[in-house]
């Protein structure tokens, strides 16, 4: 028998009942056999499965850049991290505004060291809650550059990516 095309493919179950089929077909030139081509197809859908599945979970990481540790009323996604950090600075500075109209009026050195002390915690946890927006969009930037160079490889043909990650 003549084999001069091979076909291979295979559905891998994405949960709740749906699926993705990933399918090859190759000629089989004249010094290969069809086994050794079946064998090539076979390594390529597996390639290109497990090339998904970094690129899925890259979006993942994305979206849920981890939920961070001040923060227990973020659902984990980054947009909502970074909202939730930058209206607690908002709120930190209405405190100090507050703070420095109350240490303005007729009060005992111990209530205006106490207010002085209020102030600068507040501008610590300004520095904190900055220093984390910052982490989140570095990290948000560095994710979004290796999914780019990781989809433009993907859409090469070149699934060599799934090695390094």
């Amino acid at each position: 028998m003549n084999i001069t095309q091979v076909s291979y493919g295979k559905l891998f179950n994405l949960g709740e009942y749906e699926h993705e089929e990933i399918k090859y077909t190759a000629t089989v030139e004249e010094h290969e056999t069809g086994d050794e081509v079946m064998a090539k197809l076979i390594q390529y859908v597996d390639a290109a499965h497990k090339a998904i599945n970094v690129l899925q979970s890259l979006n993942v990481k994305i979206d849920r850049i981890s939920a961070t540790r001040h923060d227990p009323y973020c659902t984990g996604l980054t947009s909502d991290a970074i909202e939730y950090h930058e209206e607690t600075i908002e709120e930190i500075k209405q405190r100090i505004k507050r703070l420095l109209q109350q240490r303005k009026g007729k009060i005992t050195v111990e209530a205006k060291k106490e207010y002085t002390d209020s102030i600068k915690t507040c501008e610590e946890n300004i520095k904190d809650h900055t220093s984390i927006i910052k982490d989140l969009k570095k990290s948000l930037k560095e994710l979004l550059r290796k999914r780019e160079r990781y989809q433009k490889m993907f859409y090469a043909g070149d699934f060599s990516f799934i090695i390094t990650d």
